[in-house]
């Protein structure tokens, strides 16, 4: 059932990226390259593999525990665990491109304050970090700690979003 709607989630994605494409304008590029962060972090989360019960966060505090400045951020979805695991998904569209190569470095500063923090207290937990998924396409950036980070990386690539 879940593999179902995310396939579904999915087809949804691709039919609206394929839709956009029969007026080729400038916009619908930029759509084709930013997919929505919210369609697509929950087709992450419906899809992927994960061990902790993940649960919306609001966009103030995503940016705030992800140390992203807000300045650089158009939008941002994002599902965390209770802490018992380091899993979360977050998925932002940046202001421009230039922005969300900044966003990913952040991304990076964050997953290593985030092994340090779990090697202390939960060590069999930092695998999931060292393979943690970033991926940036156009203004997208899409973090995704999980406990199979191929998984997430397939289903990113099925939704068209990862690096070109």
């Amino acid at each position: 059932m879940k593999k179902q709607l995310t396939a579904l989630a999915l087809s949804a994605l691709l039919f609206a990226a394929a839709a956009s494409g029969c007026n080729q304008t400038e916009t619908n590029t930029s759509a084709q390259q930013d997919p929505d962060p919210a369609a697509l972090a929950s087709a992450l989360l419906e899809g992927g593999s994960f061990d902790d019960q993940l649960s919306e966060t609001d966009q103030q505090a995503a940016m705030t525990v992800l140390g992203l400045d807000p300045e650089q951020v158009d939008q941002c979805t994002a599902y965390m665990g209770t802490g018992a695991t380091p899993e979360e998904v977050a998925v932002i569209r940046a202001t421009d491109a230039s922005a969300a190569k900044e966003v990913a470095q952040d991304l990076d500063a964050h997953l290593q304050q985030l092994e340090s923090d779990y090697a202390s207290y939960a060590p069999d937990e930092v695998p999931k970090i060292q393979k943690a998924v970033v991926e940036v396409k156009g203004r997208t950036v899409v973090l995704c700690v999980s406990a199979d980070s191929q998984q997430a990386e397939k289903l990113l690539e099925d939704a068209g979003a990862t690096q070109d």
